[in-house]
């Protein structure tokens, strides 16, 4: 996503994240590990998927002629095709256009996978559905990913704010409890 110009802000992540592996005591590169798999999580779960009923009705609305299905036919090229075999590429255009509503979530499954974890819900095998994830390591200690989807770059910047914000007030909550429990000591 670095060329897509996204631009997120980590920063009070990246404090938080530091606070929390000292006071928790935990090994840092799992917890940054587990930190990204929940991100990735909640971003999933914020990404919607495409209406079904708007791409039918989009790809079988009438054209400039009146003709039901118009735009399903304009992208089909008839040259050399009868009234039949063009309804039926017609008709496998829109099975793919309505397979595929869910791509963009599966990228950042694809992401999930690397970090260990799961998205029952979500079958791969789309070549749409492009993504990776890198784990965090004791020398290396940085967790990353991609969502290479098509149109993941357009739809992803709110998704992952809201899913980076959500997880950072997760640890500032610990902070803040731990912290309280220390100072009433």
């Amino acid at each position: 996503m670095a060329d897509s110009g996204l631009v997120l802000d980590t920063a009070s992540f990246s404090r938080s994240i530091s606070s929390y592996i000292t006071l928790s005591q935990r090994d840092a590169a799992n917890e940054l590990n587990r930190r990204m798999r929940q991100v990735i999580s909640i971003a999933i779960r914020f990404t919607k998927e495409a209406d079904k009923g708007k791409i039918r009705s989009y790809m079988k609305g009438t054209g400039r002629d009146g003709m039901p299905g118009a735009l399903m036919y304009r992208l089909v090229p008839g040259k050399g095709l009868t009234r039949a075999e063009r309804a039926k590429k017609a008709r496998g255009l829109l099975g793919r256009a309505l397979s595929s509503v869910a791509y963009i979530k599966r990228g950042y499954a694809k992401g999930l996978g690397a970090f260990g974890g799961k998205q029952a819900k979500l079958k791969s095998g789309k070549s749409a559905e492009k993504g990776w994830g890198k784990k965090a390591s004791y020398r290396r200690l940085v967790a990353e990913f991609a969502n290479m989807s098509f149109g993941a770059d357009e739809i992803s910047g709110p998704v992952l704010q809201a899913a980076i914000d959500e997880v950072t007030d997760d640890m500032l909550d610990y902070i803040f409890d731990k912290l309280s429990k220390n100072w009433a000591r």
